[in-house]
Protein backbone atom coordinates (compact mmCIF):
# COMPACT_ATOMS: atom_id res chain seq x y z
CA UNK A 1 0.00 0.00 0.00
CA UNK A 2 2.80 2.28 1.10
CA UNK A 3 4.33 1.33 -2.32
CA UNK A 4 1.44 2.82 -4.22
CA UNK A 5 1.17 5.34 -2.09
CA UNK A 6 4.30 6.76 -2.34
CA UNK A 7 4.58 6.36 -5.99
CA UNK A 8 1.87 8.94 -6.31
CA UNK A 9 3.60 11.62 -4.43
CA UNK A 10 6.49 11.02 -5.87
CA UNK A 11 5.34 11.56 -9.23
CA UNK A 12 3.48 14.46 -8.44
CA UNK A 13 2.89 16.68 -10.23
CA UNK A 14 4.97 15.63 -13.39
CA UNK A 15 5.32 13.26 -15.23
CA UNK A 16 2.18 12.05 -12.48
CA UNK A 17 1.24 8.55 -11.70
CA UNK A 18 -2.02 7.06 -13.30
CA UNK A 19 -5.39 4.83 -12.65
CA UNK A 20 -7.70 3.21 -15.01
CA UNK A 21 -11.00 3.33 -13.56
CA UNK A 22 -14.43 1.48 -14.81
CA UNK A 23 -17.24 3.82 -15.58
CA UNK A 24 -20.44 1.69 -15.15
CA UNK A 25 -20.71 2.72 -19.36
CA UNK A 26 -18.34 -0.06 -19.55
CA UNK A 27 -15.98 2.20 -20.72
CA UNK A 28 -12.40 2.53 -18.67
CA UNK A 29 -11.05 6.35 -18.31
CA UNK A 30 -7.80 6.91 -17.93
CA UNK A 31 -6.38 9.38 -14.94
CA UNK A 32 -3.68 11.59 -13.87
CA UNK A 33 -3.57 10.97 -10.24
CA UNK A 34 -2.50 14.63 -8.03
CA UNK A 35 -3.35 13.92 -4.21
CA UNK A 36 -3.97 11.24 -2.16
CA UNK A 37 -3.98 9.74 1.51
CA UNK A 38 -3.19 6.27 2.58
CA UNK A 39 -5.28 5.08 5.25
CA UNK A 40 -3.85 2.14 7.67
CA UNK A 41 -6.51 -0.84 7.64
CA UNK A 42 -6.34 -4.83 7.37
CA UNK A 43 -8.96 -5.94 5.22
CA UNK A 44 -9.73 -9.15 2.64
CA UNK A 45 -10.98 -6.74 0.11
CA UNK A 46 -9.06 -7.79 -3.50
CA UNK A 47 -6.25 -4.62 -3.94
CA UNK A 48 -7.49 -2.72 -6.61
CA UNK A 49 -11.08 -2.56 -5.53
CA UNK A 50 -12.88 0.55 -6.18
CA UNK A 51 -15.20 2.04 -2.91
CA UNK A 52 -17.15 4.93 -3.65
CA UNK A 53 -20.47 6.50 -2.67
CA UNK A 54 -20.41 8.45 -6.27
CA UNK A 55 -20.59 11.60 -4.59
CA UNK A 56 -17.65 12.81 -2.12
CA UNK A 57 -15.01 9.91 -1.79
CA UNK A 58 -13.03 7.38 -4.02
CA UNK A 59 -11.06 5.07 -2.55
CA UNK A 60 -8.59 2.14 -4.11
CA UNK A 61 -7.93 -1.02 -1.77
CA UNK A 62 -4.38 -1.64 -1.52
CA UNK A 63 -2.36 -4.28 0.57
CA UNK A 64 -2.81 -3.07 4.53
CA UNK A 65 -5.24 -0.23 3.65
CA UNK A 66 -7.02 2.31 1.41
CA UNK A 67 -5.74 4.71 -0.92
CA UNK A 68 -7.92 8.22 -0.58
CA UNK A 69 -7.66 9.87 -3.88
CA UNK A 70 -8.45 13.70 -3.47
CA UNK A 71 -7.19 15.65 -6.72
CA UNK A 72 -6.83 13.70 -10.52
CA UNK A 73 -7.53 14.62 -13.66
CA UNK A 74 -9.75 12.59 -16.32
CA UNK A 75 -7.98 12.47 -19.84
CA UNK A 76 -8.66 14.98 -22.15
CA UNK A 77 -10.30 17.08 -19.05
CA UNK A 78 -9.21 19.61 -16.55
CA UNK A 79 -7.62 19.03 -13.08
CA UNK A 80 -10.13 18.36 -9.97
CA UNK A 81 -11.32 17.70 -6.81
CA UNK A 82 -13.00 14.09 -6.72
CA UNK A 83 -16.31 15.89 -5.66
CA UNK A 84 -16.29 17.28 -9.07
CA UNK A 85 -15.48 14.18 -10.68
CA UNK A 86 -17.87 12.32 -9.61
CA UNK A 87 -20.47 14.46 -9.80
CA UNK A 88 -20.26 14.07 -13.40
CA UNK A 89 -18.68 10.33 -13.88
CA UNK A 90 -20.18 6.77 -12.49
CA UNK A 91 -17.74 4.37 -11.47
CA UNK A 92 -18.69 0.52 -10.82
CA UNK A 93 -17.29 -1.41 -8.09
CA UNK A 94 -14.46 -2.61 -9.84
CA UNK A 95 -11.37 -2.77 -10.18
CA UNK A 96 -8.67 -0.04 -10.79
CA UNK A 97 -5.43 -0.18 -12.05
CA UNK A 98 -2.38 2.06 -11.15
CA UNK A 99 0.49 2.60 -13.56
Amino acid sequence: GTVVFNQIRGLSPYPGAFGYLHKESGTTVLCKIYASVFRTEEHQVSPGTIHTDGKTFLEVSVQGGWIQILVLQQEGKKRMEVRDFLAGVSLTSGLCRFS
